[in-house]
């Protein structure tokens, strides 16, 4: 009569003298799985656990983006990142292969497109304090993390993102706003 076979690498059984605590091979990539899922959902629900006034986990609040008010206050304001473009095409620059992004939080239209070498991103808010919820939140955020923020040019309702300080100079001498490194 054959000897039924005996699984010894289960659970708390001992692997050349050692305990072997989550089994084998398929067991500890379930778990290594299964904590990817758990962070997964940790950052979803980070993301959509923001009111509608942009607020999260307390990294903006109204007095974070009360420091915002008086910032970017002169010059135009716009209604789409395509008017944006054309008004720096009416000053002579050209920002090429406007391509539409998805609108965040606060936001009337967003875009991407390029001025010279550098890549340019374009924000359009619905009002000014989108705008100020938007720099604060930000702001926090490259601040937890130790990051530095590329260059910025900031209007009354918009902000534009630059790859370089040149590039974001050249906005701002063109439709205003305030420079933000």
């Amino acid at each position: 009569m054959k000897e039924a076979s005996v699984d010894h690498a289960a659970a708390g059984a001992r692997v050349n003298g050692r305990p072997r605590l989550f089994g084998g091979r398929r067991a500890q990539l379930g778990v290594i799985l299964t904590a990817l899922l758990v962070l997964a959902g940790v950052i979803v629900l980070f993301s959509l656990t923001t009111d509608q006034r942009g607020q999260g986990f307390g990294l903006s609040g109204e007095g974070d983006a009360a420091a915002y008010a008086s910032l970017g206050t002169q010059g135009p304001t716009f209604d789409s990142a395509t008017s944006l473009v054309q008004a720096l095409a009416d000053r002579g620059v050209t920002c090429e292969g406007l391509e539409s992004r998805p609108a965040g939080s606060g936001e009337l239209d967003a875009g991407r497109c390029k001025i010279g070498a550098d890549d340019v991103v374009i924000r359009v808010f619905q009002d000014p304090g989108a705008r100020n919820r938007y720099l604060a939140s930000i702001g926090a955020l490259l601040g937890e993390a130790g990051v530095e923020s590329v260059p910025r040019v900031a209007g009354p309702n918009w902000l534009v993102s630059a790859d370089t300080d040149a590039t974001a100079q050249l906005v701002q001498d063109s439709i205003a706003g305030e420079l933000l490194r």
